[in-house]
């Protein structure tokens, strides 16, 4: 399987930095994913996500709900944060999905899904997040988002979804989605092959 995939994020209009964040590490047989919202946005959210992507690589290459354990011990004492965690076994063709708080996961293509997330702050109030799993078909289009961006963009009213490269895709859907309240962040991975 061969994937494409793209991020992009934008910082709140009356901030210096980011509180939200993207982090993917690859290897020969997986892609993980994951997306970071610090709560509220600013100096403490951006250093929140700051610590938790470093913890994030190095966490990566476990099984999304492992990463989510050590993504929680890393934020207690902090603000907290959401996060997204999306793992694709190229092999196998399968993607693994677990979340806690306000990010939000969609596959687009033959079967439109959204993969849910579970109420809740890294580092504060962790409840057991579900771990969803499916399989993946040539020409699907992931998007993993954080609370910054709408979720109202679909096919009908975004033609060029599953048409357009997971670059475009990144920076197209920040450009129409984005709240302009708040920090946002993407991630976008088309099944090419």
């Amino acid at each position: 399987m061969t994937l494409e995939v793209a991020c992009a994020a934008r910082t709140h209009p009356l901030e210096q930095v980011c509180g939200d964040a993207t982090v993917l590490v690859e290897d020969d047989q997986r892609m993980t994913c994951v997306i970071l919202d610090g709560v509220g946005h600013g100096d403490k959210a951006h250093q929140v996500v700051r610590k938790l992507t470093a913890r994030a690589r190095a966490a990566a290459t476990d099984d999304p709900a492992a990463c989510l354990d050590a993504l929680h011990r890393e934020a207690q004492g902090t603000v907290g944060a959401a996060v997204g965690i999306l793992q694709i076994d190229v092999r196998s063709r399968s993607l693994t999905y677990t979340g806690l708080g306000n990010t939000s996961a969609r596959v687009f293509g033959g079967t439109p899904r959204r993969l849910v997330s579970r109420d809740g702050v890294l580092g504060t109030n962790k409840h057991s997040a579900p771990v969803q799993s499916l399989r993946l078909s040539m020409g699907d289009v992931v998007v993993l988002h954080t609370d910054g961006v709408a979720s109202d963009f679909d096919r009908t009213g975004f033609p060029q979804l599953l048409v357009a490269s997971a670059g475009f895709l990144a920076e197209a859907i920040l450009e129409r989605s984005a709240r302009q309240y708040d920090d946002a962040a993407c991630i976008v991975v088309k099944v090419v092959s």
